[in-house]
This record gives C-alpha cells, structure tokens and sequence, in this order.
C-alpha cells in the first residue's frame, strides 16, 4: 500500500513539474529536466507500482519489477519470509523452486539493528540532561530518540503483519489444495512494458546529455 502511495505522489509531482516546464518554453535545461523526470517516473513504476502478488482461483501470480511469475496452486509447497516473500513450488520433473516477491518484504536482521541503534540513541539521550532546570539537550534528546523509536516500530510492526498475512494465507491456501491434483505449468516471463519504462527514458537521457 505504502508503495502504491508513493507512486501516486510522484506521478502528481512529475506531471506538475513537466506542466511547468512546458510552461517556461524549450531549451536544453528544459530538456534535461523533463528527461530526468521520466527516467525517475520509469523507475518509480518498476520498482513501486509493479510489484504484486496476486492470488487467483488457479494460480498465485508474482509480478516484480521486470517478471511476471504465474504458478499454479498445486505446485505451490509454502512460503516464508527472508528479507523478501519468498514462495517455493514443484514442477512437473518434480524439482522444486522458488521465487522471490519484491511486493512482500521483511527483514528481521535489519530491523534488529534499527531497533538496536534506536535503543543506543535513547540511552544516549537520557544521559544528556544538563541545562539549567532539566531544560538542556538531554530534554530534547530524549525526545527525539523516543519519536526515532516509535517510528521505527511502528514500521516495523507494519512490514511484518503484511509479511505474516501474506505467508498465513498462501501456506492455508496450498494446504487445501487437494494432493493428486496434477501439477500445472508455471511460467515465467519478462514484462516488456516494464523493461521499456527504463530504456527508453534511458535513451531519451543519453540522447539529450551528449546533445
């Protein structure tokens, strides 16, 4: 949700900017500018838009920024969590694999250290106090830190209940699945659109900067 978000943002910022520039008239700054917003609007599409999982009746579809991964239920073993959604299945040869969701992300090594140099940052902060009457920089350390913290937990709590929901129900999903269901065909393929959002503002920037 959060990535959606930004994308809208920026989209709004992007077509503002370029109606701005439109407006200022031609000039190879213009230029510039208006190719390096779409250069950044291309990435902001692969990389916040794109990114799904999208369960059907038959098959878990993974968009990521450039492929789309389209596997049958039947195929599907489980899934967990290791910095990225990740969701291992079996092939007709009867070998397994897996597939990595850019759309589902929780990392519990990073959040141990934002936790740990938030409570750093904290204990720092308690033993600041100094100014006349309790009002020094211990008073406003502690409650930067404090915000640090909350906010670092919060996002934290966020990224692990979507990671939670999004493992629970592939895992209850595939388990109703019914055993000598035959496996399906799961197929894998690059998004051409995708790939063009990045090329082709790509060359735009290119073009304009030797020009």
């Amino acid at each position: 949700m959060t990535a959606v978000i930004v994308w809208w943002v920026w989209v709004l910022f992007a077509v503002a900017n370029l109606i701005d520039l439109m407006v200022e008239g031609g000039g190879h700054m213009t230029v510039l500018a208006a190719a390096i917003l779409l250069m950044v609007t291309g990435v902001a599409y692969v990389t916040a838009q794109r990114p799904r999982v999208v369960a059907a009746t038959s098959t878990l579809t993974v968009r990521n920024p450039l492929r789309d991964h389209a596997i049958p239920w039947s195929n599907v073993i489980r899934a967990d969590v290791s910095d990225l959604l990740r969701i291992r299945f079996r092939e007709p040869g009867g070998v397994e694999r897996a597939v990595s969701a850019w759309a589902v992300h929780y990392s519990r090594r990073k959040q141990y250290i934002a936790d740990t140099k938030a409570r750093r940052a904290e204990v720092r902060g308690g033993r600041g106090g100094g100014g006349f009457g309790g009002f020094g920089g211990g008073w406003a350390d502690r409650s930067v830190s404090s915000s640090r913290s909350a906010t670092s937990t919060a996002d934290r709590t966020s990224a692990e209940v979507q990671a939670k929901l999004a493992v629970t129900f592939i895992n209850d999903y595939a388990a109703g699945i019914p055993q000598d269901e035959p496996l399906g065909t799961v197929t894998s393929r690059w998004n051409w659109l995708a790939i063009a959002a990045l090329i082709v503002p790509a060359l735009f920037l290119l073009i304009v900067a030797l020009t």
